[in-house]
């Protein structure tokens, strides 16, 4: 933790990793403008970390830049990751004006409020239906069992992919998800590249489908758009798509996972769920807010940034972390309290916000509010079953690996 002027935040530090609340609280309330170990600003309040979210004169991570940089290099060793980066340059999190409006606009009314409630019957029925089958089980990893199974299947549903692909799928989202790391190495990105590969080729035969047989998933939809030459190329819908796997497949897992974590950490607040679930969706609001699964995003200053009497030169890499702004104090009253019925919980900053906000952040939040509303009610007296908590090794999701618990049958 940092003790004075001297000290450097390092988000690859892995006490950080393991939790990094305790490093954010002494920023936000030393130094909530620092300069880190890697010469990047790390931004801590929420009413900064607001205001950067809604600057459209930043612009997005240069990920996709440095891994193209990568590919040359590992093309030397007869490997590349030439796949990777140009599939991560058409993801939304990376792209600028005026691309990045045109693609979005695209893709926005995909995930319109119309839309998502027509998917709660599905996941209600996904999610009662796995319920079923765990519960004579009295004891899962309720991560690999039940976290990961709900968030793949109802983003596969609204694209039309077949539900036993849904391993599959999943394991290329998990893989690709580190895209969003600042700093990857040459091996991690030969094995998103080779995710990348398959995911393509597997995203192309279902296009391929769905041209002679057109259905009304989004696929189909937005391939109707480009047939009628307003919408994506076949090379953008498909990038899309993984993009919309690689964060919102592996975001939702995280929250439901931290949501199920925290309700049995604080038996109070089960209880209350139990006892009234109509608390449901504030209490997914307050799970995003407490352990968000995306703890922060980068942006780059084209030009000179003053914030708080520091001034950052364009150019400038900002931290601007998430988990930090929900927990600040200013904004909600002891922040460290663990509380579903706190009042503000939904101006969290768990999907970020302005032009690079997370569209399929509604639909996560939509699963995670069913997910735990179901769980409690279908698994009574559940415990967790271990003393050892792990956290996946992914810097900017923060995710648990596992999570083993067990219930009355």
């Amino acid at each position: 933790m940092p003790d004075s002027p001297a000290f450097q935040f390092n988000l690859f530090d892995k006490t950080f990793q393991r939790d990094p609340y305790p490093i954010f609280t002494q920023l936000r309330s030393t130094d909530p403008i620092h300069r880190s170990l890697f010469q990047a600003w790390t931004i801590t309040r929420y009413d900064d970390v607001q205001t950067l979210l809604r600057d459209d004169s930043l612009a997005a991570a240069e990920i996709p830049n440095g891994i193209a940089h990568k590919s040359v290099a590992l093309e030397k060793k007869g490997q590349s990751a030439a796949e990777l980066a140009e599939s991560g340059s058409n993801f939304l999190f990376f792209m600028n004006p005026p691309n990045h409006g045109r693609l979005r606009s695209q893709v926005l009314p995909a995930f319109n409020n119309k839309t998502l409630q027509a998917l709660v019957p599905y996941v209600e029925k996904i999610v009662a239906e796995r319920l079923a089958e765990l519960r004579p089980l009295g004891a899962v990893d309720i991560v690999t069992e039940f976290a990961e199974y709900i968030p793949s299947l109802a983003i596969g549903h609204l694209m039309g992919l077949p539900p036993e692909d849904r391993a599959l799928i999943h394991s290329w989202a998990t893989t690709m998800s580190r895209i969003f790391d600042p700093l990857l190495t040459l091996k991690q990105c030969v094995q998103m590249n080779d995710a990348a590969k398959e995911f393509v080729s597997y995203l192309r035969e279902q296009l391929t489908q769905r041209r002679r047989n057109p259905g009304d998933d989004i696929l189909s939809v937005l391939l109707k758009a480009e047939t009628q030459g307003e919408g994506l190329s076949e090379r953008e819908l498909i990038d899309l798509c993984l993009m919309a796997y690689s964060a919102a497949d592996q975001t939702t897992v995280a929250a439901i996972a931290s949501g199920i974590w925290l309700l049995l950490r604080h038996p109070e607040q089960l209880a209350k769920l139990q006892a009234n679930p109509s608390l449901a969706a504030s209490a997914a609001d307050e799970v995003l807010r407490y352990e968000a699964p995306v703890q922060f995003v980068m942006r780059i200053a084209v030009d000179p940034l003053e914030m708080r009497g520091k001034t950052s030169e364009p150019g400038s890499n900002l931290e601007i972390c998430l988990g930090a702004a929900n927990r600040d104090p200013e904004m909600f009253p002891e922040p460290d309290r663990f509380d579903i019925t706190r009042p503000n919980s939904n101006r969290n900053l768990a999907f970020a916000a302005g032009m690079h906000g997370c569209i399929g952040g509604s639909m996560a939040r939509l699963e995670l509010k069913i997910a735990l509303r179901e769980i409690v009610k279908a698994l009574p007296q559940m415990a967790i079953n271990t003393d050892t908590l792990t956290w996946r090794d992914n810097i900017v999701i923060r995710s648990l690996r596992s999570l083993p618990i067990t219930w009355q049958i």
